[in-house]
């Protein structure tokens, strides 16, 4: 049997370029909550190409109210899975889970967004991360080829830099 599920969406914009995408499924107990950033590697200026990618790390780290760990561990008792990822032109935060928890979603998304404290203990920690990352992604063809055909389309333009940045300026960040 055949199952067509209806997916409307619901996306607010601010005034401030901010992005809300929501998606209920018909017949479903299941959200998803998007919050694009219009903000993504190509804003970045030269010596700063990563640094998007790195603060969207950094926001699973710790806030005003919450260790990086209890966080996590309340995403995980309200059901909820909490990702993230950042591209040329925006930075995507989400999580999807059981309809009757979006309001604590809804607010621990906000406490990442809006009151993250990046502490120092985790800094070093998430550059760690962001290098392994790199390591990885450059060791896959697709990556590789697509960061040398970005390089000469777009040479001269922030878009010929990759979204993860470069090794030197992840490790030498303070």
């Amino acid at each position: 049997m055949l199952k067509i599920f209806l997916i409307s969406y619901i996306t607010l914009e601010f005034s401030n370029g901010l992005k809300l995408i929501y998606d209920k499924r018909e017949k479903s107990d299941i959200f998803t909550f998007l919050v694009l950033v219009n903000s993504g590697s190509f804003n970045e200026e030269k010596g700063s190409e990563g640094l998007t990618h790195f603060l969207e790390h950094m926001l699973f780290d710790g806030n005003k109210e919450f260790s990086r760990e209890e966080l996590r561990k309340n995403f995980d008792n309200f059901g909820l899975y909490v990702n993230a990822f950042t591209r040329e032109d925006y930075t995507a935060y989400f999580f999807s889970g059981p309809d009757k928890n979006f309001k604590e979603g809804i607010y621990l998304l906000y406490l990442m967004l809006f009151k993250s404290n990046f502490p120092d203990k985790e800094f070093e920690k998430e550059k760690g991360v962001v290098l392994q990352e790199m390591y990885q992604d450059r060791s896959r063809e697709y990556n590789i080829v697509k960061e040398k055909v970005d390089s000469i389309i777009y040479k001269g333009t922030n878009y010929s830099h990759p979204v993860i940045g470069y090794e030197n300026i992840i490790k030498n960040l303070k």
